[in-house]
């Protein structure tokens, strides 16, 4: 696995996908984030079995692969990498993150035990404007239930 990537975008993907693969849960693969590169896009994915989230972003001189890295290290690590592109390559322990004069060397999982994503469906899609959205949100959100013993009526 190969690929350069920019800083700003993955430091804004692993961001997002943080808060969802950091949850305790008796399964410790889930706490971690896996990276997949594909031969025209780097995907960033977790999952607390409840919630998935996959990010997609270009990659260049991609080489396919992925790994699962602890969450939380590599949050700390894309806040602290310098600005520009940001340059990774999967070694025999794990992977070798490289941006700017920092390098960093990361022990990984294999992403076998990984719960299994949904495929991305080709098809129509909406996008919705943030403030449009917000609002929606805002007033169905009194609807959702309180109750823990009936958690199927806590989403909206």
């Amino acid at each position: 696995m190969r690929g350069i990537v920019d800083h700003a975008s993955l430091k804004n993907a692993v961001a997002l996908v943080q808060g969802i693969a950091q949850t305790k849960i008796s399964n410790p693969i889930v706490e971690n984030t896996v990276i997949r590169i594909d031969t025209d896009h780097l995907e960033v994915l977790a999952t607390n079995l409840s919630v998935s989230i996959r990010i997609r972003m270009p990659v260049e001189n991609p080489e396919p692969g992925e790994v699962a890295l602890p969450a939380k290290l590599l949050a700390q690590l894309a806040r602290e990498i310098p600005p520009g592109p940001v340059n990774l390559a999967s070694t025999r322990k794990g992977i070798t993150i490289k941006a700017g004069r920092s390098s960093f060397d990361l022990c990984s999982m294999a992403t076998d035990d990984f719960p299994p994503f949904v495929p991305v469906i080709d098809g129509p899609v909406i996008e919705i404007p943030v403030g449009v959205a917000s609002r929606a949100i805002e007033r169905t959100v009194f609807t959702a239930s309180d109750e823990r013993s009936r958690f199927q009526l806590g989403g909206v």
